[in-house]
């Protein structure tokens, strides 16, 4: 099931690509929808090519770089890497904070907080989940503020 799956959904991405009047190249998009398919039909090393790919083709583009670094934790969620996880994490907040993106931020280093937690690092968690929570509430966010206590 899950390779008639990828067959089709990349079937979708490269149809899409051809019906394009530029001559077929990829777009950012096209390598972000296929690094999404290969990661939804379990493919990690696939996914981490085509948004590592995505993400030179993106130059200086910080909000774009904030989606696939955060694209591309996911992943390494997947496969239970937590120290890439955090580590591209970690890109993805420094990115949206330089596309002035300050919600995509903190969920960032929510994320980060969580798999932190994940990899048994209760230490880093909870000095990242009380860092979060201060932002949330100064920010009035409840709802991140809620998903932070519940974390906790």
């Amino acid at each position: 099931m899950n390779r008639f799956y990828l067959l089709i959904c990349l079937l979708m991405v490269f149809s899409l690509s051809a019906c394009r009047n530029d001559g077929g190249t990829e777009s950012t998009d096209d390598l972000l929808r296929l690094g999404r398919t290969y990661s939804n039909a379990g493919d990690s090393r696939n996914a981490i090519l085509a948004l590592t790919k995505e993400s030179r083709s993106a130059g200086q583009d910080s909000a774009s770089l904030g989606l696939i670094f955060s694209e591309i934790a996911k992943v390494y969620r997947q496969t239970g890497d937590y120290a890439e996880e955090i580590s591209y994490l970690a890109k993805a907040e420094k990115a949206y904070d330089n596309s002035g993106k300050p919600y995509s931020s903190r969920m960032a280093r929510f994320e980060s907080a969580v798999a932190s937690y994940r990899a048994q690092d209760y230490k880093t968690a909870s000095v990242a989940l009380k860092s979060v929570m201060d932002d949330a509430v100064a920010t009035s966010d409840t709802l991140l503020d809620a998903k932070c206590l519940e974390t906790y």
